[in-house]
């Protein structure tokens, strides 16, 4: 069964970006979709997931922003929150690490 990603989930970036999932849902078993959002005011960005999938204990996916596109992958830690590896499909050498700001 997948996990239980449905609605909000903040994840925390190790370059200090703070990228916020809304309205997640788990398509078909295990396709992730939703919208996604980083910054606030007039630097807000949206952008949504695509290439979507999670398992029980794991996601990768894509968020397709203006411009760019970020891939995610991760996994659940022993806290329970999931964490990973991020970068910038269009260019690979901007990467960070990342965990959710909540358990699952």
């Amino acid at each position: 069964m997948a996990l239980n990603i449905f609605g909000r989930t903040e994840i925390r970036q190790s370059n200090g970006a703070v990228v916020v999932l809304q309205d997640v849902e788990v398509l078909n078993g295990n396709r992730l979709v939703g919208g996604a959002f980083v910054g606030s005011g007039d630097g807000l960005r949206a952008g949504y997931i695509t290439k979507g999938t999670v398992t029980d204990s794991s996601v990768d996916f894509d968020i397709q922003w203006v411009g760019a596109r970020g891939h995610y992958s991760g996994q659940l830690n022993a806290q329970r929150k999931l964490s990973g590896q991020t970068h910038n499909v269009n260019n690979p050498s901007q990467q960070a690490t990342w965990v959710s700001g909540r358990q699952f």
